[in-house]
């Protein structure tokens, strides 16, 4: 959403220390007037305890760089800091054999400098002395070079160690995630994606895979259209224990346009939200380039990241905040726009998604559909050009799900939209192009009318009986109906109405026969067919002599698209190539 990590950092350090201050001023009060060190300058013992406190929080931060899950991260940064505390017990046993510049290195652990500064506090508080400013660089043992002054100076220093290597190990494990090694020279220079062949058979980082198939041809306003997605020959490996490397992603390429609103179908495990991930830089790519408005990702990722607006597939708001401190809030993020412009777009948000009279309620008290449309909202503020949608419309009601299609397309102008669904006639009626993923390739892709022109099975021709016509017009009137009233019987002629068809179409095929309800299958191609319009006005003659009330013509859906490509023949060929 355009935020710096660093800007991530310091808010939790900010939000940490602020929290920690609390305690450091209850254990300071207790400390000097709860008769444990009476003696002691009570200034100094505030410094003493909120350099451990800000120790903790660079601690804490460190842990943080390897692991994924707070409740791991959480226990063993416990299980350490307990473990840490072990080698200064062996310091206190045996002091007196250890030399000056040993205990220094041991102030390396999170607790050791901390414990050394609470026993120098003791044994100042046991001559009636406590610890003051005249006094703190001097021990109070003979022909000893630790103080506790030494102890503070080792805490800080040891703070902005881990804070530094917090930073740089954060890169580094980023780049092992994505496998790609980084040197220690990721000071100098941030990671960069490889020019390199791929690995295990790949193909070049310049050449299209050939699973993968562009239908429709790009005219020539299609070439000048601007470019807000690349995506050239992209692979993601995770490695899983106890079992083979995953290739989540395996050579995608893909161009989204500016105007246009694209669909990435695919089922679960596809690749969907690794593509995702790489775009919005959560992860980078094994090898690959990919680029927003010509912002190389990840090496451009923090100008990047002010062109995106996302919405997870999950509703994440804070529930004390109000819906207009929610756009405010994330419509500053970016730092495109200014305050009267921010305040501006806010206004118009918060009217195209009628929750102008929700402007000052916090989140908590809306419903479910309201914030989720809420969340799309965000991710089209603060100037968003790039905008990707996580199955936008999951888990509302019709309602809701209708105002959120007429959210997106009011804002598809100057923007590149991405959204995945399950729903494939929410991809039809939005999309412009339609990508379909599978087992982390790219089967196919272009416009939904060109997808069903070109792996559609045709149309489909719908035959209502008189007898379904009767029944459902009884339905709908409410008249019930009476076991002694009598009703001449009529007679379907499936076999003389599908010869009339075959005159005209004679590739059709009977697809459903249930005598009230007929379905024929009518090739696309128009060149095995006479005129349409003299077909359909001899059908419509002639309909009632068959039985027939009505009928009706419809097109391929995207899920026989979407079907037909990962089950063909042709297509399994090419992802065993």
């Amino acid at each position: 959403m355009g935020m710096k990590k660093s800007s991530a950092w310091l808010a939790w350090f900010v939000t940490g220390l602020s929290v920690l201050l609390v305690s450091v001023i209850g254990i300071v009060a207790v400390l000097k007037w709860g008769g444990i060190t009476p003696n002691s300058d009570p200034v100094v013992l505030f410094l003493f305890v909120a350099d451990f406190a800000v120790l903790l929080i660079a601690y804490c931060q460190l842990m943080s760089t390897f692991f994924d899950r707070a409740s791991t991260a959480a226990l063993l940064s416990v299980l350490l800091y307990v473990l840490s505390f072990f080698p200064f017990l062996l310091f206190v046993t045996w002091e007196l054999d250890f030399l000056y510049w040993q205990k220094l290195l041991s102030c390396v652990l999170v607790s050791t400098s901390f414990c050394f500064g609470c026993l120098y506090l003791n044994r100042y508080e046991d001559q009636g002395q406590g610890v003051h400013w005249s006094n703190m660089w001097q021990s109070p043992l003979a022909e000893d070079r630790m103080n506790f002054g030494t102890t503070l100076v080792a805490m800080t220093l040891c703070s902005l160690v881990y804070f530094f290597l917090s930073w740089y190990l954060s890169r580094i494990v980023t780049g092992l995630k994505s496998r790609k090694p980084l040197a220690w020279y990721v000071l100098l220079k941030p990671p960069t994606l490889t020019e390199e062949k791929i690995q295990n058979g790949f193909e070049d980082r310049n050449s299209k895979p050939r699973s993968t198939l562009e239908v429709g041809s790009n005219s020539p306003t299609d070439v000048k259209r601007t470019i807000g997605i690349s995506l050239s020959n992209v692979h993601a490996l995770y490695s899983k224990k106890g079992s083979k490397e995953w290739r989540a992603l395996s050579g995608l390429n893909l161009d989204l346009y500016e105007d246009q609103i694209t669909a990435l179908l695919g089922h679960n495990g596809a690749g969907k939200t690794t593509t995702i991930k790489i775009l919005t830089g959560r992860i980078l790519p094994t090898t690959g380039k990919v680029s927003l408005y010509g912002f190389s990702v990840p090496e451009q990722i923090t100008e990047a990241r002010k062109l995106i607006g996302y919405a997870a597939q999950n509703n994440t708001l804070y529930d004390k905040l109000t819906v207009g401190e929610h756009l405010h809030l994330f419509a500053r993020l970016k730092g495109i726009l200014d305050e009267d412009n921010v305040k501006k777009e806010v206004d118009e948000m918060l009217d195209r998604l009628n929750l102008v009279e929700k402007e000052d309620e916090c989140t908590e008290t809306l419903s479910g559909g309201q914030r989720r449309r809420l969340c799309v909202g965000i991710a089209f503020v603060g100037g968003s050009k790039v905008v990707i949608l996580d199955e936008p419309t999951s888990s509302v009601d019709p309602v809701a799900r209708r105002k959120i299609w007429d959210l997106i397309l009011s804002y598809k102008k100057g923007r590149t939209i991405l959204f995945t669904t399950h729903h494939l006639d929410e991809a039809d009626i939005l999309s412009d192009r339609v990508a379909i993923l599978h087992k982390g390739r790219m089967l196919c892709s272009g416009s939904p009318l060109e997808l069903k022109g070109r792996f559609g099975s045709g149309y489909r021709l719908n035959l209502l009986s008189c007898a379904e016509k009767s029944e459902q017009e009884e339905h709908d009137s409410g008249r019930a109906s009476s076991i002694t009233e009598y009703e001449e019987p009529v007679n379907v002629d499936c076999d003389g109405v599908m010869e009339c068809i075959q005159t005209y179409v004679p590739d059709a095929t009977l697809l459903e026969n249930d005598d009230s309800h007929l379905v024929v299958s009518l090739p696309a191609e128009p060149l095995t067919m006479k005129p349409l319009s003299t077909f359909f006005c001899h059908l419509e003659k002639c309909l009632h002599l068959w039985g027939f009330q009505s009928c009706s013509l419809s097109s391929a859906t995207l899920e026989e698209v979407w079907l037909y490509s990962i089950t063909d023949s042709i297509f399994i060929i090419l992802l065993k190539l």
